[in-house]
């Protein structure tokens, strides 16, 4: 077994208190171990050009402090794991992987419908843009203005009434 294996089978045993883990000049090729979504403090993982191959496990999305991620410049295949913190990382976080997929990359995974845009986005856009929903709100008030000041000032009749009443 080469040392990024034998590096990467430890990961289970390093507690909670680890932040940073630069692996970036460690030869071999190997998987990334989903044992790296049990290093819930850390912050940055760099895996670049260190030959791996595999998916990117599933649990990686589950570190909510990492702020740093690169694993471009390797062998890594299929969709990039989805969740808020993956769509946080740039395509350079990913690039050099010719078989990966996912909307950081823009490109289609089989079965994806729009390779650019996460699932959230997918549903905004499938309802309404935020202009149209401005637009709409701006007529709407207009309209709804108009029907009680409209009458008020066209009618004599009615601001008289209505000054009567108000007074």
């Amino acid at each position: 077994m080469n040392s990024s294996l034998c590096l990467f089978t430890h990961f289970p045993a390093i507690d909670d208190r680890f932040f940073t883990a630069n692996l970036r000049l460690l030869p071999g090729n190997g998987q990334i171990p989903s044992s790296v979504g049990n290093l819930k403090n850390l912050e940055s993982l760099d895996l670049s050009s260190n030959q791996l191959t595999g998916e990117i496990p599933e649990n990686i999305s589950g570190l909510t402090f990492l702020s740093f991620l690169n694993l471009s410049h390797n062998q890594l295949v299929g969709r990039i794991p989805g969740g808020r913190q993956m769509q946080t990382f740039l395509e350079s976080s990913f690039e050099g992987n010719s078989r990966l997929c996912g909307f950081q990359l823009n490109r289609t995974c089989n079965g994806d419908r729009d390779p650019a845009l996460p699932e959230s986005q997918l549903e905004e856009k499938q309802l309404y843009s935020k202009t149209e929903i401005y637009v709409s709100v701006a007529v709407g008030s207009l309209v709804g203005l108009a029907f009680f000041f409209g009458p008020l000032w066209l009618s004599k009749r009615w601001r008289i009434c209505y000054n009567k009443n108000v007074d």
